[in-house]
C-alpha cells in the first residue's frame, strides 16, 4: 500500500515538473517574438497546477483512501506533488543556466537592478539630502571660480563672486523651502538632478536680467562657470547616492547552485496557493453508494401473489 501511495505523488510530481518545466522553455523561446506572451503563459501554467493536483489527489482517494479523504490527508498528497514537482524544476533551471541560456543569471541581475531604480526614482527626495546637495553643489561652483579667479583682475574677480553668491543663494532657497502644498513640496528622485539644474539656469538668468548692466564682461563668466558645474554635478546627484547605499538590498545571483533553487521557489508558493483549492474540491467525507433500483408493478404484484399460490398449494 505504501508503495502505491509514494508511486502515485511521484508520478503526478514528476508530470507536474514536467509541465512547468516545458512551459518555461516555451516561455523563454518565445521572447524574441514580438507578442506579448505573459498572459497566456500564466494560464498554462495555472491549468497544469489544477490538472496535476485534481487528479493526482483523486486517484490518490480512489486507490489508496476507499473513495474516503479527509482535507488535510488530500493537503499532504497535493503538497507532496508540488515538493516533487519542485526538485524536477531545479534540475530543469540547473539545466536551463547551464546550457541553454548560460548568460540568464547576468541578464536577471541586471533587470532586477533596472526595476530596483524604477522603483527609487518614484520615491521623493528628502529634506536632508536636498541640503547636502546644495552643500555639496556649492563647493562644485567655488571650486569652478578658481580658474577664473587666477587668470581674471580683482574687480572681475569681485563681480563673479557676488553673482554666485546671489545665483547659489536663490538656488538654495528655491530647493529647500517649504511649498503651500504637498505635491509641490517634494522632487522624484529620478527628476530632481534635471529639476535643480533648471531652478540654478533660472537663478542666473534673473540675475543677469536684474543685475549691473554695466559689468556684462565680466557677468559672462558666470555661464560657462555655471555649465561646466552642472557637468560635474553627477556625481552628487541623489538618486545615484542613495542607489549606492541601497544596491546590497537587490537580489543578486552568483552561482547556479543558488539560482537554480531560487527561482524556482514560486512553484512552491503558487503550488500551496492552488493545492488549498484543489484540496477542498477533491475531498470526500464519506464514500458514495448507489441508490438500490425501485421495484416495477410488475414485480409487486409477483411478489404480492406469490404467497398465495404457496397457500393454495
Amino acid at each position: 500500500m505504501r508503495k502505491t501511495k509514494f508511486h502515485i505523488i511521484l508520478k503526478w510530481g514528476a508530470l507536474l515538473g514536467a509541465g512547468l518545466s516545458l512551459i518555461r522553455l516555451l516561455h523563454f523561446l518565445g521572447r524574441d517574438i514580438d507578442y506579448n506572451f505573459g498572459p497566456i503563459f500564466d494560464i498554462l501554467m495555472v491549468v497544469t497546477f489544477v490538472a496535476a493536483l485534481y487528479f493526482g489527489i483523486k486517484e490518490y482517494r480512489e486507490k489508496c483512501m476507499d473513495g474516503i479523504i479527509r482535507f488535510p490527508k488530500s493537503f499532504i498528497v497535493g503538497t507532496g506533488i508540488i515538493m516533487i514537482s519542485y526538485i524536477i524544476m531545479v534540475f530543469y533551471m540547473f539545466v536551463h543556466y547551464s546550457v541553454i541560456e548560460k548568460d540568464g543569471i547576468a541578464k536577471n541581475n541586471a533587470k532586477n537592478v533596472e526595476m530596483a531604480m524604477k522603483r527609487m526614482g518614484k520615491d521623493t527626495i528628502t529634506q536632508a539630502e536636498i541640503v547636502v546637495y546644495c552643500q555639496q553643489s556649492d563647493s562644485i561652483i567655488r571650486y569652478n571660480m578658481q580658474t577664473i579667479e587666477a587668470d581674471g583682475d580683482s574687480t572681475c574677480c569681485e563681480i563673479v563672486n557676488d553673482g554666485i553668491d546671489n545665483v547659489l543663494q536663490s538656488f538654495t532657497t528655491q530647493l529647500t523651502q517649504k511649498k503651500k502644498t504637498p505635491e509641490d513640496a517634494l522632487f522624484r528622485l529620478d527628476s530632481f538632478q534635471i529639476e535643480s539644474n533648471r531652478i540654478l539656469m533660472l537663478a542666473l538668468e534673473n540675475y543677469l536680467l536684474n543685475g549691473n548692466n554695466a559689468n556684462d564682461s565680466c557677468n559672462a563668466l558666470l555661464a560657462p562657470i555655471l555649465s561646466n558645474s552642472i557637468d560635474d554635478f553627477g556625481s552628487i546627484n541623489p538618486y545615484q547616492l542613495r542607489f549606492e547605499k541601497e544596491k546590497n538590498k537587490i537580489p543578486h545571483m552568483e552561482s547556479v547552485w543558488i539560482a537554480a533553487p531560487t527561482y524556482s521557489l514560486s512553484i512552491i508558493l503558487y503550488g500551496i496557493l492552488i493545492n488549498i483549492f484543489v484540496a477542498l474540491f477533491v475531498y470526500r467525507k464519506e464514500k458514495r453508494t448507489c441508490p438500490e433500483p425501485e421495484a416495477t408493478d410488475t414485480e409487486t404484484e409477483a411478489t404480492d401473489t406469490e404467497p398465495e399460490e404457496k397457500k393454495e398449494n
